[in-house]
């Protein structure tokens, strides 16, 4: 039979296989604000540090129709387009509806880029940052709709499921269980 210091060990042992055997992903980053009128644009750079595959871009700021219709476009740091998207809510079916912004770009260079984030209609007009958008020089509206603006870039696999925190948390919970009684023992 095996003595309790013996158990936390190997507790320990397989509660630090399993983390490390869950696969390495890059963190998403989340910025968030509010536009006011419905010609405000939103630039939002970002470095990544290594060449990068499976790039996810997407709103989560519809709400169902509560806020504006959200554009995204992402482009190079020379203001080159790479893509642009009106509505996709298929990114992330956990915080997006029907009237969000999603991209997916297959794999991304080393480098700095630009997210632009702005309302429905809202394009750009060519195929560099330098030509702007459609709504550039018009007289700023306000907004009929909510203006809160969440820009997620990443993947939404890295945003943990609350159950997946409560079991680790719990596993914790259990080897500090066992390591305080193995202790007193």
């Amino acid at each position: 039979m095996l003595s309790r210091i013996q158990s936390a060990a190997m507790a320990c042992v397989v509660a630090i296989s399993f983390m490390s055997g869950l696969p390495a992903r890059a963190e998403s980053m989340h910025f968030t604000g509010s536009f006011v009128n419905h010609n405000d644009v939103v630039s939002i750079p970002f470095t990544l540090a290594e060449e990068t595959e499976d790039i996810y871009l997407w709103t989560d700021s519809f709400f169902g129709g509560l806020n504006f219709d959200p554009l995204l476009a992402l482009w190079e740091s020379d203001g080159s387009l790479l893509a642009w998207n009106d509505d996709n809510p298929g990114i992330s079916a956990r915080t997006q509806t029907d009237g969000d912004a999603g991209l997916y770009i297959s794999m991304l260079w080393a480098g700095d880029y630009i997210v632009t984030l702005t309302g429905n209609g809202n394009v750009p007009m060519g195929m560099n940052l330098s030509d702007g958008f459609l709504y550039d020089g018009n007289t700023p509206e306000p907004l009929t709709t909510g203006g809160a603006w969440s820009v997620w870039i990443g993947s939404p696999s890295t945003i943990p499921e609350p159950s997946l925190l409560l079991m680790w948390g719990a596993g914790l919970g259990m080897l500090g269980v066992v390591a305080s009684r193995t202790r007193t023992a």
